[in-house]
């Protein structure tokens, strides 16, 4: 019984709109869902989040072949030291690539501390507004344009959220997706007036970055802006939070606000110009060490 009690306590925190009443509600027991009728989305997103992080580790070990250097994917960062059979290996320099602009995760720190303990180190800066980068991003967003039927009525820029108190802490993350939007929509020739920067997949009650990116498609649904074209540039695999919650959850909230077409820009996944953006990364910040 308590195990329920702290599993509806959870769901509360997913909604903080709820009133007093509704939230008593949400404490009361209830029967669980048969297996049947669990959603099938999350983990069909996350199947496809392992195929493009696969892909990706394949293109880019071709891609760095020729410089000698052996390119792991692991799921987690202890995993480098050791081969696909689990043996040990003699890793002498690390140099380690994030896939996400931040670096804000206490149990990444935790295993970074482990793995200098056995080899030197060396962590790749934010990427954030690197030319590479931006480069690879515009041609992904300018590609799917391309094989729109209809014109977007506007755009939106898609960030993952975190809480605001992580900014007056002196977080820098807000300040880099602020750089990485006004170089994106620069080299894109965009108007102010045709796009929007947001943060999604907020968790909890506190107040997270805004705006949040459901409540501006509602918003320009009902300025009678139906059709809306999505891009995630905080994201360079496609996973959960693009397949599953702007791909459907996010979509549902605009359609029901009166939208018609919100169209989501896949993620630079492994696409031979991030491949290659990636590549000149990892060599620029190993020249003379690697």
């Amino acid at each position: 019984m308590p195990r329920k009690r702290f599993q509806h306590i959870i769901r509360i925190r997913l909604e903080p709109n709820l009133t007093p009443k509704k939230r008593l509600k949400r404490l009361r027991p209830q029967p669980p869902r048969p297996p049947e009728l669990l959603r099938e989305r999350p983990r069909r997103a996350l199947d496809v989040r392992r195929i493009r992080i696969a892909g990706l580790g394949i293109a880019l070990r071709n891609a760095v072949k020729a410089q000698n250097v052996m390119v792991r994917l692991p799921r987690q960062l202890r995993e480098f030291l050791r081969d696909d059979a689990g043996h040990r290996l003699d890793v002498r320099r690390m140099l380690i690539v994030r896939r996400h602009h931040r670096l804000r995760d206490r149990c990444t720190f935790q295993e970074f501390a482990r793995a200098a303990a056995r080899a030197s180190l060396r962590v790749v800066p934010p990427y954030y507004q690197h030319p590479a980068y931006i480069e690879a991003m515009t041609r992904v967003i300018t590609e799917e344009l391309a094989k729109l039927p209809w014109q977007p009525d506007h755009h939106v820029l898609s960030f993952h959220g975190i809480p605001k108190r992580y900014s007056k802490a002196g977080d820098p993350y807000a300040t880099h997706v602020k750089r990485t939007t006004r170089a994106l929509t620069q080299q894109l020739g965009w108007p102010r007036r045709l796009w929007t920067q947001t943060f999604q997949s907020l968790f909890g009650r506190e107040v997270w970055l805004k705006p949040y990116t459901d409540d501006v498609l509602k918003t320009l649904a009902r300025q009678g802006k139906k059709k809306v074209f999505i891009a995630l540039p905080g994201f360079t695999a496609d996973c959960l939070e693009t397949v599953d919650e702007i791909g459907h959850e996010s979509l549902e909230v605009f359609r029901q606000a009166g939208g018609e077409e919100l169209r989501r820009c896949p993620c630079l996944n492994d696409h031979p110009v991030w491949i290659q953006a990636m590549r000149l990364i990892v060599q620029e910040e190993g020249q003379a060490w690697m």
